[in-house]
């Protein structure tokens, strides 16, 4: 590998450009919602890259000229030469320049995880601009080629070794790279892996750069095997990415900082620490490729004839980087911008496809060099898939314009006696059903769950001490093998009448306090996880953040949900406030919408202390015995939805 990245050459920087934080992202997202599953689209979207990368370098090589100047030279009609020439300025100069905030951000995510200190982000932001400015100013580009391959080189040992310390199962990738699955729940993601690989302004960089480094037609070979070698090892980058991903034991995920977060207690800091780095340099080599392609773009688009040290030319990556440097530092997000760049890129992206495979055929251009029918063929395979990406890229930033792609499961605990419930369950999209221990009988859960099936809610058992005389909120002591066959007692009871009634068991939450001593004690956490796992089917556990059993479910590979409280007051250290103290329950109504809201946008949740501190909302509890329960589910119901936040 070493020998490869010491004699690579314009390939290495093209991985360095499309392996960026958006990469990183949607690979962990695929990885984590789908398991291996979409591997087999990270391939398809390796060899589109590995065709069209080796068109545009040939193109560079042959011509000695960059793909936005033969565009504007090939194009004879002015009305289609200034159309496309416009549209890919927008796509990619302006597109770029806010993007640049994402991969600048992205590289911060990774340094402040590895610091642990989200408050010194904006001087990070600083730092990652300045280095960037530092290697596109010296305007060699030798040097660039020498930093982003040792960029690469750290960022791939990073990635891989992570996929590695989280031992996959082998059959599964296999079965994950050659089976392809396809359905209405992951169809954006497999758009979302191929078009963040698939990327528009890597043709035009890589055109731009071979001419750097290759001057004859003798050169051609060298660099076709630079471009198969670079761009299938940095799909093997995004491969192990995905991996890792699907090896992470968390229900939520939005970003790579979280799957590292998510890898800590399962594989140790070392998990943690790896990815971390991987995505810091993820950021800072996009941070570095995305303005040079906004600059050789515009030289070419505008005929500039410049080169890495012209003041044109150094005019359009200052005007990329400092905005990047500017969004991320001030915290902006400019989202309607940001959809108009979107929009610009789905249209861009066949529109340059299909241009460049027309310049591939023209002898004038590229004489004995131009495509093979082979490569049309393929070419033309790509060019029907960039069609769709496109269209598919426009439709979702249309029908999400005002989505914030959050999501939140609200729970609530049900078959209490409560005698809210009927009113309660349209409102929620998982319950947790009493099941004999603290409440509930035969008659209650039939009735609950018969409610729950006509609403479509989500069916988890609520298993406790068995202390109906003190609702299971008092501590018992018994015997790890007593307490276990009391739960199991429990989740049967309920599974046995949820199949009765046609449905299936989603998931288990303990109650009261067999919840809370489970937060903290090892021998109760034991003694429900030894429970959960004396039955086939894996249920998600729903756990308090940072808590015993939470780690130790993760160890033992039970699917987990960390679960929130929109109803009560949380200490320092992420436990309950004692329901003995007079803050311990939130009763008013703006009160519990800016806990929520905080917790599910910011990931924050102030403490009754006053302090912010992390938190995963992986599912969002009301208590159904609030005497205001009706009251807070349906309002936070609607204004979850007013706030574009989906319940799922």
């Amino acid at each position: 590998m070493f020998k490869w990245f010491k004699n690579s050459g314009p390939g290495a920087l093209v991985a360095a450009a499309f392996i960026g934080p958006g990469t990183v992202t949607v690979c962990t997202i695929a990885g984590v919602r789908f398991g291996y599953d979409l591997l087999w689209a990270m391939v398809i979207s390796i060899i589109a890259t590995i065709v069209l990368q080796e068109m545009a370098s040939r193109l560079g090589i042959v011509t000695q000229k960059g793909l936005s100047d033969i565009i504007r030279e090939q194009v004879r009609n002015p009305f289609i030469k200034y159309f496309v020439v416009a549209l890919i300025l927008f796509a990619i100069v302006i597109g770029n320049a806010i993007y640049e905030a994402g991969n600048i951000s992205g590289g911060r995510i990774g340094l402040e995880t590895i610091f642990d200190r989200a408050e010194i982000g904006n001087y990070l932001s600083l730092l990652i601009g300045g280095i960037a400015f530092i290697l596109l100013y010296i305007g060699n580009y030798k040097v660039l080629e020498k930093v982003l391959v040792a960029l690469v080189i750290l960022m791939s040992i990073a990635f891989l070794v992570t996929s590695m310390i989280t031992q996959p199962d082998i059959m599964a990738i296999i079965k994950g790279v050659f089976v392809p699955k396809v359905n209405e729940d992951n169809l954006l993601t497999i758009v979302g892996l191929i078009g963040t690989t698939v990327v528009p302004y890597n043709l035009f960089l890589h055109a731009s750069l071979v001419k750097e480094k290759w001057k004859s037609h003798s050169d051609l070979p060298y660099a076709k095997k630079d471009t198969i070698v670079s761009v299938a090892f940095g799909g093997l980058v995004s491969i192990a990415i995905i991996i890792a991903g699907a090896s992470a034991n968390i229900s939520t995920v939005s970003n790579a900082a979280d799957l590292a977060r998510g890898l800590e207690p399962l594989f140790g800091s070392f998990a943690k620490y790896f990815l971390s780095i991987g995505l810091f340099s993820a950021g800072i080599t996009s941070a570095i490729t995305a303005p040079l392609a906004a600059a050789y773009v515009a030289n070419g688009c505008l005929g500039w004839n410049g080169n890495l040290k012209s003041g044109k030319f150094r005019m359009v990556w200052i005007f990329v980087l400092s905005l990047g440097v500017l969004f991320s530092s001030l915290g902006i997000n400019p989202i309607q911008i940001i959809q108009f760049a979107q929009i610009a890129n789905g249209a861009a992206l066949p529109i340059i496809v299909g241009i460049l495979l027309w310049i591939m055929n023209k002898e004038t251009v590229l004489g004995k060099f131009r495509n093979t029918k082979f490569q049309n063929t393929i070419g033309i395979v790509i060019f029907i898939i960039s069609i769709v990406l496109g269209l598919k890229s426009i439709i979702q930033v249309v029908k999400t314009k005002s989505d914030k792609g959050l999501s939140i499961d609200i729970n609530c605990d049900l078959g209490e006696g409560a005698g809210n419930d009927a009113l309660i369950m349209p409102y929620i999209s998982s319950c947790n059903i009493a099941c004999g221990g603290h409440a509930g009988d035969e008659t209650t859960m039939k009735e609950t769950i018969r409610l729950a099936l006509k609403n479509n809610v989500k069916i988890g058992a609520h298993p406790s001490f068995p202390d109906r005389k003190n609702f299971g909120r008092v501590k018992m002591n018994m015997s790890n093998n007593e307490l276990t066959t009391i739960i199991i007692e429990q989740i049967v009871r309920l599974k046995t009448l949820v199949e009765e009634a046609g449905g299936r068991l989603n998931h288990v939450k303990p109650h009261g306090a067999l919840y809370n001593m489970a937060a903290v004690n090892d021998s109760t956490a034991e003694a429900i996880l030894d429970a959960m796992e004396g039955f086939d089917e894996h249920y998600i556990l729903y756990v308090p953040n940072h808590s015993i059993i939470a780690s130790q479910a993760v160890e033992r590979n039970i699917p987990i949900k960390y679960e929130v409280f929109a109803d009560r007051n949380y200490n320092d250290n992420l436990t309950l406030v004692s329901r003995k103290l007079n803050d311990a329950v939130l009763l008013d109504p703006d009160q519990i919408w800016d806990h929520v809201i905080r917790m599910i946008e910011e990931k924050k949740v102030k403490t009754i202390n006053g302090k912010m501190a992390s938190i995963e909302p992986g599912t969002l509890c009301v208590h159904g015995d609030n005497p205001h329960a009706v009251e807070i589910v349906s309002m936070l119901n609607q204004k979850l939805i007013d706030a574009k936040i989906r319940i799922e």
